[in-house]
Formats: C-alpha cells, structure tokens, sequence
C-alpha cells in the first residue's frame, strides 16, 4: 500500500499510527472471508458426498473443516475485547474523528465473527446427519447378519439332526433323500423368510 500510494503521489492511509491499524485490520478481516469462502466450499461439497452415500469418508473431511473453523475462532475472540477496550480509548488516543473508524472495525469483526458462527453450525448439523446416516446403515447391516444367522442355524440344526448316527433314521436310506433333506431345508427356510416379511423384519 505504501509503495502504491507513492508511485500515485497519493496518502490514503492517513496522518498516523491509527489509519494504517485500521487498514491492515481490514486487510485482515478480509483475509478471514476468503479463508471462509474455502471452508463453505468445502462444506457444500461435504454435503454432496454425505447424501451420495459417502458418509465414512466425510468423517475425516467434516473433522478437517471443523478444526479449521476453530482455527479462525481461536485467532478472532480475543479481537471482541481488544476492539471494545479501543474503541472507547482511541478517541484519545488518535482523535474523535478516528472513532467512527474504530467502530467500522468492530462492525467488521461481528460480521466475520458472525460468519464463522454460521458455519460452525452448519458444519454441526452436517456431522449429526452423517452420524444419523451412519448409524442407520450400520443397523441395516446388523440386522442382516443376525437375520442371516437366524436362518442358518435351523438348518444347521436339520442337517445335523439327519447326519446323527442313529439306528433308525428316518428319511435317510430312502430313495431321493438327499433331495428330500434339501427340500425340507428350503421349506423351512421360505416359512422363515414369510414370518420375517410378515414381522416387517425384512
């Protein structure tokens, strides 16, 4: 800005210290919004893979975006404090002529303060739907195996009633028996399946 200033023999930035602090804070906070424009991108492609059914790997996206929106809160609070102490100081210090300034930056702080806000929570209502999603599909995939090991174990307990060394057994000897067991193993696995379907289990 100085060296811009000098080739256009112009001096915008002011009589003293006070002019060129509000310019590199503006300079700054303008910094933040394009650090922000970054993270809503991010956001929004975040929302696109989580309802395209990427929810696992949106896990370790959504905890980078989060920490970067830390970041930035982290390095602006204390700015709250600072900008209300000065702005009731700096009057003094640099003249009443310099408070509208003061009080510009302060509006400029809570517009970016608000920002960052804004996209914290809806960083956080993402990551709640991707942990509702997530832990939907693992109950699906739950419900699956154990409805999976539900229908296995009757017909391991037929086969291993029929593979019982026994002196009489029935069915096994008899012409076709194999596929007499095997039918009988299918039936009871279908009235299975139609109990499950009349349950609403499947």
């Amino acid at each position: 800005m100085f060296e811009v200033n000098t080739l256009l023999d112009k001096s915008n930035l002011g009589e003293h210290g006070g002019d060129l602090f509000f310019a590199m804070m503006k300079k700054m906070y303008r910094s933040i919004d394009h650090e922000l424009e970054f993270i809503r991108h991010d956001i929004a492609v975040i929302e696109e893979h989580i309802f395209a059914g990427h929810e696992i790997r949106m896990v370790s996206a959504i905890s980078r975006s989060a920490r970067d929106l830390l970041n930035l809160r982290q390095v602006i609070e204390p700015h709250r404090e600072i900008l209300h102490e000065f702005e009731t100081g700096g009057g003094r210090l640099f003249g009443e002529g310099f408070v509208p300034r003061l009080r510009a930056l302060s509006d400029e702080y809570y517009r970016v303060h608000n920002h960052v806000m804004r996209q914290t929570e809806s960083l956080h209502e993402l990551r709640e739907t991707n942990n509702a999603l997530l832990t939907t599909k693992q109950n699906e995939t739950m419900k699956t195996f154990t409805i999976m090991a539900f229908l296995t174990f009757p017909l391991s307990l037929i086969a291993s009633i029929f593979s019982t060394d026994a002196q009489h057994e029935p069915i096994v000897g008899s012409p076709y028996d194999f596929w007499i067991i095997i039918g009988l193993m299918l039936g009871v696995a279908f009235l299975m399946y139609l109990y499950f379907k009349r349950k609403h289990w499947l």
